[in-house]
């Protein structure tokens, strides 16, 4: 259909009209879902002093014979500019009826950052002017070390225990075993439990999996890997992953 000179003249103002509505209220929405990030900071700030919240964990092992290597990636939001992050602490070998003792590690390092110790046994990961968070935005952050002991130390009984802060929308644990698989239940499911605790007790809190909010999933095939999830976790809760194994 071809309109003639005279329709698209008047049709000239109502479009200009409609298209200004419409960046009006995408302006509007952009301000709204903005400025409440902007609150939501400013709320989280006066109660946690650190200047960041973590929104997302992902915790990933792979357990070797004689090492194992371990990644954590999580978002991070920034309510103000943050020059240094400290929220990790040494990983200790816990040993059934005996104290726990500090793990041997070893390649420590940071993205983005430069990853150290600190005389509290916590891991900091110290920023350089150009690698600062900036404020009112998320950010990937990735910590990674090695723990320089062997399988049979470090994994008896076998499992993997994610500290506070986990994040507040999702925590992922995989964890990979080469040369391992897991144990079956008699129904042919694997042997295993995922589970929050309460740090100072110990006793199991919150949720259990299975359950809506918490899912694990294996590799049917060669059962050498296990990846858990979690969404919304519990703060202050250290999230637990559980298996039994059959290694040679």
């Amino acid at each position: 259909m071809i309109l003639d000179p005279g329709t698209v003249e008047k049709l000239g103002p109502l479009v200009g009209y409609v298209v200004a509505g419409a960046s009006a209220v995408y302006g509007a929405v952009k301000a709204y879902v903005e400025g409440s990030g902007v609150i939501s900071d400013w709320w989280e700030r006066r109660h946690n002093p650190a200047g960041y919240k973590i929104k997302t964990t992902l915790d990933k092992s792979v357990i070797r014979t004689d090492r194992t290597e371990c990644i954590r990636l999580r978002t991070v939001r920034a309510n103000r500019k943050v020059s240094f992050l400290k929220m990790d602490h040494q990983p200790v070998i816990i040993r059934p009826g005996l104290p726990d003792v500090k793990a041997k590690i070893s390649n420590y390092y940071a993205l983005p950052g430069r990853a150290t110790l600190t005389m509290d046994d916590m891991f900091q990961i110290d920023l350089m002017d150009d690698e600062i968070l900036s404020a009112h935005e998320d950010h990937s952050v990735v910590l990674g070390y090695i723990m320089e002991e062997p399988r049979a130390v470090l994994f008896t009984p076998p499992g993997v225990i994610v500290e506070p802060p986990v994040g507040s929308d999702c925590l992922v644990i995989e964890v990979h075993f080469p040369g391992c698989v897991l144990a079956k239940n008699m129904d042919g499911t694997p042997q295993v439990k995922f589970y929050a605790r309460d740090p100072r007790t110990k006793q199991e809190t919150v949720f259990r999996w299975p359950s809506k909010r918490a899912d694990v999933k294996w590799n049917e095939f060669d059962l050498n890997w296990i990846r858990a999830k979690i969404t919304k976790p519990p703060r202050d809760r250290e999230i637990c992953l559980d298996w039994q194994w059959q290694c040679p």
